[in-house]
């Protein structure tokens, strides 16, 4: 009885804190609905938008960063609850996802990937796509993997896994995979498109490229 009770308390506080995040992003619709008719207006309605550096003060007027863990997977791996339709953090408190997708990834810095998870976890974000690319470059054999994009990948994981904002990881799109000279892969088209359906060398590939990214991180304790 306990339990459900605590289940059914964790929901009321998730709807919320996501009224808190849908009337932020309801305010935000209508300060840039009012962007155009106040270009119309003339110059003297308008004025140049340059905020200061955000140094996340407590005293911020919408900050949504305790919306999220402490750090993604504080509670243990995300699952499906029982009844299949939603998801769970691992102590079984239902959560859902604010997601964005963004390339920040293609920072160097890893100062910059830190300042742009808090930037996302202030607005409410807990959710991220990497969309990386697995295969090695020219010259390469087919079943290389990037080594480039593993490590990219990590610094990405750890950078949001701070502010506790969990990934999902798109390793390999195939309209934007060229086919490398080197593979030898009969293909009509200069991409890797529809390939992975149907041809046997492209199947184990893909099987050597993922192997990779499943070994222990130089980045975060555990492996992906």
């Amino acid at each position: 009885m306990a339990w459900t009770e605590e289940k059914s308390s964790a929901r009321k506080a998730i709807r919320r804190e996501w009224t808190l995040v849908t009337l932020g992003v309801l305010l935000l619709c209508v300060l840039v609905s009012a962007a155009p008719a106040a270009a119309q207006a003339g110059p003297a309605a308008t004025w140049a938008f340059t905020p200061p550096v955000d140094r996340y003060s407590k005293d911020a007027l919408l900050d949504l960063r305790s919306l999220n863990e402490a750090f993604a997977g504080e509670h243990g791996f995300i699952r499906l609850s029982e009844d299949g339709n939603d998801f769970v953090r691992g102590d079984g408190i239902p959560i859902q996802f604010w997601a964005v997708n963004t390339t920040i990834y293609n920072s160097p810095r890893d100062d910059m990937l830190a300042d742009h998870a808090r930037f996302l976890a202030k607005r409410g974000v807990n959710l991220v796509r990497w969309h990386g690319g697995m295969p090695a470059g020219e010259g390469s054999q087919l079943t290389d993997f990037n080594e480039g994009a593993r490590e990219q990948l990590w610094r990405f994981v750890a950078a949001m896994k701070k502010e506790g904002i969990y990934m999902t990881i798109s390793p390999y799109y195939p309209h934007a995979t060229g086919v490398r000279k080197s593979w030898a892969i009969p293909s009509p088209q200069p991409n890797m498109t529809c390939l992975l359906f149907f041809d046997p060398r492209v199947q184990e590939a893909y099987k050597a490229w993922l192997r990779p990214y499943s070994s222990p991180s130089t980045r975060t304790p555990a492996s992906l």
